[in-house]
């Protein structure tokens, strides 16, 4: 069963709870991304690493309220339930696989950041780890597509549809992670 719903079909209080907590959570996930940056680069500091998981943990579990907070509006009855037909649910159901396989390049881009980083020395090594998880941001985008195809599929952002706006921004990230490849071998090394 289905219980998360959209946020604009929520009582006004709630509704300002749950952006706060979504808010919050992609603060939270961006100070992620700058500790694990500082751990990361040269030279490498672990209190930068465990503040970049304690981020992101704090980040997961605000994102978690969020959506417990769905859960409980929808059945306390102080919202109605999206109607889902059965057939659609089965199919959201059954793609759900696809966004759990969407995590597997992302783990393998940020193995790479770190096995770049401590392989390669100064800025190669850096700009090869980001490059690497480029690559496998763009190739969990593409195969989260898939899940979002089935759960809105007339969904559009920026006038194109989710498919075609993944495939954009996945090649752009994929001629972003090329270009950052290539700065590594072409900048003088020490």
């Amino acid at each position: 069963m289905i219980m998360v719903s959209s946020m604009t079909r929520w009582p006004l209080p709630w509704r300002i709870l749950g952006y706060t907590l979504i808010s919050l959570a992609v603060l939270a996930w961006v100070g992620a991304g700058a500790s694990l940056a500082a751990g990361l680069g040269p030279p490498t500091s672990s209190n930068a690493l465990i503040a970049a998981a304690v981020l992101a943990a704090a980040g997961l579990v605000l994102i978690m309220a969020a959506i417990g907070l769905s859960v409980f509006l929808v059945r306390s009855r102080r919202m109605a339930r999206s109607p889902v037909d059965t057939e659609r649910r089965a199919a959201i159901r059954q793609s759900l696989k696809w966004v759990w396989l969407s995590y597997l390049p992302l783990a393998a881009g940020i193995a790479w950041w770190v096995f770049a980083v401590n392989e390669w020395a100064g800025q190669r090594g850096f700009l090869l780890g980001v490059s690497g998880f480029m690559f496998g941001l763009a190739g969990g985008a593409a195969i989260y597509s898939r899940f979002m195809s089935v759960v809105a599929p007339r969904r559009r952002l920026v006038g194109m549809s989710f498919g075609t706006y993944t495939l954009v921004m996945a090649a752009v990230t994929l001629v972003s992670a090329i270009v950052l490849a290539v700065l590594a071998f072409a900048s003088p090394q020490p």
